[in-house]
């Protein structure tokens, strides 16, 4: 077997474990990115590409217990789940389920405003720092759209709870949200503009940017999976692959989807799962306009502008880790698109899926190993990897260099769930 000796392993090489990689490595750390894909080339790779700063509602939310049987029984509907992996997902649920709370609802949304208010501030500081291209990230705000304008009364909360923490929202009509969307179609009669949100146009770019900045820095990248560790009282003593044993000082799980069987390995036990999540990518023709992302907000489906094409994203699905994907309910979404913005007529040129790795309470898991030294945690960011990527890569160089974090990491500690 390969023996090298990389004294800090970063597991993952997602735009978390990316961002993290590169601000270790600028701070001096020998650091090896541990992943056999290629940075960005999973979950990275297919999001929506945007900078989503604004969403710090949790997903389960009041009211969600009367909307589930719907939107279980709706092919077409935000949540699904694949009949195969329920008893498995089950915990997982109940568990989502339990926090549709208005009390909850504030709480995690309070917490997750603090790493919001810095995600875009902390993005363009790394790519200052790193020469990465400033026109690879735009700030021209998000729409979330509705043929009916009674749905956004539903809203109260939401609308409040943003604003409460600094994060604007504008109601728009039918021809507001047209000068901003020309092409959409006059079926929609009513918006929420998110003004501060950013988009990426091609988020694997900018992953493979800050990759390629942390390899300038004399960063490695091992295509090994990490498999487990071997311990001491100091901390870690050697990282164990698929194909080599590692000697490493200090570790950080960055692995997404597939961090809980690493934090197992360590006894430790934290309600990650998958949310899976789908694209269709449409290319570009000649008349067709698409200035930014807009949510529609009934059929609960993205249309993102991207260098490759527009893609149409689908919500979301658990299913674990495992089953083969299921392509139909995106197909039918990307008919709802077509209607949705009448010159999108171009032909499909991808069809992907991707593993989101979420936890039941919304929030991701960013700090330190409740029990061992010298073990770091970064996972769990379910839909927000990419907005999240860059603050929570401060926060960990902060808690690695030992001095005091930009926001408090207490709400995110693997800890919570004991």
């Amino acid at each position: 077997m390969v023996q090298t000796n990389p004294r800090f392993a970063v597991i993952g090489a997602g735009i978390v474990g990316v961002c993290c990689a590169l601000r270790l490595q600028a701070r001096g750390f020998d650091v090896c990115l541990f992943d056999p894909r290629e940075p960005g080339s999973a979950t990275s790779f297919g999001n929506a590409g945007v900078i989503a700063d604004s969403f710090i509602m949790p997903y389960s939310t009041p009211g969600l217990w009367k909307q589930l049987p719907g939107m279980l029984l709706s092919g077409d509907g935000p949540l699904k789940v694949r009949w195969p992996y329920f008893v498995r997902g089950l915990p997982w649920l109940l568990r989502f389920m339990s926090e549709a709370r208005v009390d909850r609802t504030r709480q995690v949304a309070a917490e997750l405003a603090t790493l919001g208010r810095l995600c875009q501030s902390s993005h363009r500081e790394l790519m200052r720092e790193h020469d990465v291209d400033a026109n690879l990230m735009k700030a021209n705000g998000v729409l979330k759209v509705y043929r009916d304008p009674r749905v956004i009364e539903n809203h109260a909360l939401e609308h409040e709870v943003l604003r409460e923490h600094g994060f604007p929202v504008e109601v728009l009509d039918g021809d507001e949200l047209r000068q901003l969307e020309p092409g959409l179609s006059r079926e929609f009669r009513a918006a929420e503009f998110l003004p501060v949100m950013g988009q990426v146009a091609q988020s694997v770019k900018l992953t493979e940017a800050y990759f390629e900045a942390f390899v300038r820095l004399g960063g490695r990248h091992i295509k090994e999976s990490a498999r487990r560790f071997e311990m001491q009282s100091e901390g870690p003593k050697r990282l164990i692959t698929d194909l080599g044993i590692h000697d490493v000082d200090q570790v950080l799980i960055a692995a997404g989807a597939w961090s809980r069987e690493l934090v197992n390995a360590l006894g430790i036990d934290v309600p990650l799962d998958t949310e899976r999540g789908y694209h269709i990518s449409v290319d570009w023709c000649d008349e067709l306009v698409l200035n930014r992302p807009v949510m529609d907000g009934e059929n609960f489906f993205v249309m993102a502008p991207m260098l490759d094409g527009v893609r149409v994203t689908s919500g979301t699905e658990i299913g674990g880790l495992s089953l083969p994907p299921d392509f139909s309910r995106v197909r039918r979404i990307l008919g709802y698109a077509r209607a949705s913005l009448p010159k999108l007529t171009g032909a499909v040129n991808r069809e992907w899926m991707g593993y989101r790795p979420s936890m039941p309470d919304s929030k991701p898991v960013i700090g330190r190993s409740p029990r061992h030294a010298g073990v770091f945690f970064a996972f769990g960011h379910g839909h927000l990897g990419l907005t999240q990527a860059a603050i929570t890569s401060k926060l960990i160089e902060e808690l690695v260099m030992g001095v005091p974090t930009s926001v408090a990491v207490a709400p995110f500690s693997a800890e919570r769930f004991a």
